[in-house]
């Protein structure tokens, strides 16, 4: 359980990245 909380929390981080990017 804890291995997929780390998969989702790297998403999250993952998608705001590319959110930042698509805004500059």
């Amino acid at each position: 359980m804890s291995g997929s909380r780390v998969v989702v929390i790297g998403a999250g981080i993952a998608g705001l990245t590319a959110a930042h990017r698509l805004a500059q």
